[in-house]
């Protein structure tokens, strides 16, 4: 999965150093005391953030934006569809992505969403602080998280949207590559052969010791005591089962005309399948763009 961003007309452009993550970070007592379970599909995600918010605390923090730049295609995949097709399509033409941009907007209409927190959803801080029950963040979170709530605090994926729809989170990699410019190219490609091929236990120290990330190789997965137990144990579950990495072909001009459309759904209640038509349209015209030979 972490190679397909890498990967264009049947080459490898990069090797994957570690895997990156997105969450979603619920509160373990705030749920029990609100008699809420965690959320198993969108609908249920809508209701929760209701249930859980009070004068004080805010059901979910999606992001000061509401969402859109934080959880981008990610509904689309809850819902079973893609942003680009294998093929090279457009994966969202169909009535279940307004669907579940719909409940983006009621999130927003219920005023169930924290909006304006101190610092935006990649810091964890407005769920330690608890300004919030839920969170989107990202792995990187987990050990601050846990240092501040102790085991007091579950993961979850996306929940699914609709009976074709699938928990997802998306997920990527840094990666290493070598410059075909460059006068010491072979070198280059030894080194990084040594680095991120051979030396396996470099690989995982960088992945769990200036950070917390998930080693790109599963081999190594394995043999991490950090990931082994509780939400650092389930997030790798969720990221093997439920993850995704855009497509080389979602480019920054059909991500941009994405989220802008999104954002116009949920703070502004625009209609979600017009909104959705225009944007299949901008992104289907990136994609012949994209796909022209130079």
């Amino acid at each position: 999965m972490v190679l397909a961003p890498k990967t264009y007309d049947g080459r490898i452009w990069a090797i994957p150093q570690v895997v990156d993550m997105h969450l979603l970070y619920y509160r373990k007592s705030l749920l029990d005391d609100a008699g809420v379970e965690p959320p198993r599909s969108l609908e249920a995600l809508v209701d929760a953030a209701k249930a859980l918010t009070t004068e004080k605390v805010k059901g979910l923090f999606l992001g000061n934006d509401g969402g859109a730049g934080a959880l981008g295609v990610t509904p689309l995949y809850a819902a079973g569809l893609t942003s680009v097709t294998e093929d090279g399509e457009v994966g969202f033409d169909d009535p279940a992505a307004a669907r579940a941009l719909g409940r983006l907007r009621q999130l927003y209409a219920d005023k169930s969403l924290l909006l304006g927190a101190p610092s935006d959803w990649p810091d964890p801080s407005a769920f330690t602080q608890e300004l919030t029950a839920m969170q989107w963040c990202g792995l990187w979170a987990l050990p601050a998280v846990r240092e501040a709530l102790g085991d007091d605090f579950g993961v979850l994926a996306l929940p699914a949207e609709g009976a074709d729809g699938r928990p997802a989170l998306p997920v990527g990699a840094y990666g290493a590559a070598v410059s075909a410019r460059s006068d010491h190219e072979k070198e280059a490609k030894d080194f990084v052969k040594w680095l991120w091929i051979d030396k396996t236990e470099y690989q995982q120290d960088f992945a769990l010791s200036y950070g917390f990330h998930i080693p790109a190789r599963l081999s190594l997965v394995k043999q991490a005591a950090k990931l082994k137990e509780g939400p650092a144990a389930d997030a790798v579950r969720y990221s093997t089962a439920y993850g995704y990495a855009d497509p080389l072909l979602w480019t920054p001009a059909s991500r941009t005309a994405y989220q802008d459309a999104l954002s116009r759904i949920i703070k502004s209640g625009a209609n979600p399948e017009s909104e959705l038509k225009s944007v299949v349209r901008e992104v289907r015209a990136e994609l012949d763009r994209a796909r022209k030979k130079p």
